[in-house]
C-alpha cells in the first residue's frame, strides 16, 4: 500500500495517478488468479496417489508422527 501511495503521489518518483495504479493492481490480480489456477492444476496433475509420491508422503508422515499408524 505504501508503494502504491508513493507511486500515485510521487514520493521520490514521478506521480502516476490513481488510474494507472488501479490498472496495475487489476493486472496483478488477474495474473495472480491465472498463476494460482496453474499451480492447482499442476498440483492435481502430480496426484498423491502416484506410487513414488505416496511412498514419499508415507515416509514423511512416519517421521513426523512416529507413534501413529
Amino acid at each position: 500500500m505504501i508503494g502504491t501511495l508513493a507511486a500515485v503521489y510521487g514520493w521520490g518518483v514521478a506521480p502516476i495517478g490513481w488510474e494507472y495504479a488501479l490498472g496495475i493492481w487489476g493486472y496483478s490480480l488477474v495474473w495472480f488468479c491465472i498463476n494460482n489456477a496453474v499451480k492447482v492444476f499442476a498440483y492435481r496433475l502430480i496426484c498423491h496417489r502416484v506410487p513414488p509420491v505416496a511412498r514419499h508422503l508415507s515416509r514423511i508422515h512416519g517421521w513426523l508422527h512416529p507413534h501413529r499408524h
